[in-house]
């Protein structure tokens, strides 16, 4: 067979059809990638609000991450408040409003409030309490009358003098006959360090803000206490 026989009609024809071939298979991926994006595009709006309503289980959205924690990492890295204890178990709109003292008192002084004590348990609470004096815990305490529990620490240390620790006090408090205590142990409260600071006008920012605030420092202790008068109170035996 000649040369131009075989590049005829009848030999260019089996050659188109493979070339036709060819370029349809490569055509149907990209149809069928194009399709598949049409797809996602249309159902992921639906999957995100699926998702919300808990119809299948996705990544969870932005709302749904403990907004608590995001908030203490927040008031934690304030440049206008220094942290000596965490933020943790106190209550939101305290911080809020103690944010607010803060960037108000820091406009006017240039000096960060300096925060000493938060939220307690009621362990740390007997361990703070077994280190003070009678007549610390009889100014602390016994404002609005004298309560059961602190007879019961100062008749046990009559007793046996020297003997009532963190444990023996924290006993005596889960069993009290009142509930409340301290707005400490429903993180309602903070201790600010008066080291340093214009007392007289964080007092007044402080308060503004919705706390009431009482120097301690007449009973030896060194701190500013500043309890928040909107945050809920609740008792703690634990």
């Amino acid at each position: 067979m000649s040369q131009a026989a075989s590049t005829g009609p009848h030999g260019r024809r089996p050659r188109r059809r493979l070339q036709r071939a060819l370029r349809g298979r490569r055509v149907r991926p990209l149809l069928a990638g194009a399709v598949l994006t049409v797809i996602l595009a249309l159902s992921l709006p639906s999957c995100r609000a699926a998702s919300r309503w808990n119809i299948f289980r996705m990544t969870p959205v932005a709302s749904e991450y403990d907004s608590a924690t995001m908030g203490t990492n927040a008031i934690m890295n304030d440049p206008n408040l220094a942290w000596n204890c965490t933020a943790e178990g106190l209550d939101d709109g305290l911080l809020e409003a103690l944010q607010q003292a803060a960037a108000a008192y820091v406009a006017e002084t240039g000096r960060a409030i300096i925060i000493n004590s938060g939220a307690r348990s009621l362990q740390r609470q007997a361990e703070l309490m077994a280190e003070m004096s009678r007549d610390q815990l009889e100014g602390m305490y016994c404002r609005q009358g004298y309560p059961s529990y602190v007879r019961r620490i100062v008749s046990a240390r009559r007793e046996k003098p020297g003997t009532v620790d963190a444990r023996q006090t924290y006993e005596i408090l889960r069993s009290r006959d009142e509930g409340y205590i301290s707005a400490h142990l429903s993180g309602a409260a903070v201790d600010v360090s008066p080291a340093g600071a214009d007392l007289s006008l964080l007092r007044k920012l402080l308060e503004k803000h919705g706390f009431t605030t009482l120097d301690e420092r007449d009973l030896g202790i060194n701190c500013l206490h500043a309890t928040y008068r909107h945050a809920p109170r609740r008792i703690v035996r634990e």
